[in-house]
């Protein structure tokens, strides 16, 4: 036998059911990002943007904040990078020096950064989310699908690394102003 739907009586039930099912005050664990649960006091996010290259999404970036509060270089942070394409890691180290040498300049230590970025950045598949967790001036961590793969520490590497995709020198505007919440 059918179940026959009776609307005016039901769509309460339903919009109970859905009200139930929705937390209100939702845990941290909510962002799916339980690599930063741990280390971020109620994380939330601000701000997210997708990465297009000749139209094909390369990922999707987002950025968390304890309680959801406004971008600061000084107030820790997490990037979120979900990746909707095969990457090879050879090639996120040489494009991200090539940025970091955009950004600032020819710098002496383009090179042992570089080098230090090997233990950090893998091959990426399509569903693979990389988390870096500013960790301090000097520090960050950076997680693979939720495994550490490295504590990456270098003189002034939190703005130098992330500021790829945070700094006014962004070589996406759009992406830095959309993670950073409109700021």
């Amino acid at each position: 036998m059918l179940y026959k739907w009776n609307w005016p009586i039901n769509k309460w039930l339903l919009a109970g059911a859905i009200a139930l099912a929705t937390p209100i005050g939702a845990p941290a664990f909510a962002t799916g990002v339980p690599e930063v649960e741990s280390r971020l006091n109620n994380p939330a996010p601000i701000g997210q943007a997708r990465v297009r290259w000749l139209g094909i999404s390369l990922y999707q970036a987002s950025l968390f904040t304890p309680s959801g509060s406004p971008f600061d270089w000084s107030q820790p942070f997490a990037l979120r990078l979900d990746y909707d394409q095969d990457i090879d890691g050879g090639r996120l180290i040489s494009t991200t020096i090539k940025e970091m040498r955009r950004m600032e300049g020819a710098r002496d230590d383009h090179t042992d950064i570089a080098t230090k970025l090997t233990a950090c950045f893998r091959d990426v598949r399509d569903g693979d989310r990389y988390v870096a967790l500013a960790q301090g001036r000097d520090r960050i961590g950076f997680w693979l699908n939720g495994t550490q793969v490295c504590d990456l520490r270098h003189e002034g590497i939190r703005e130098r690394l992330l500021g790829i995709w945070l700094s006014e020198k962004s070589r996406m505007p759009n992406l830095t102003r959309q993670l950073r919440g409109g700021q």
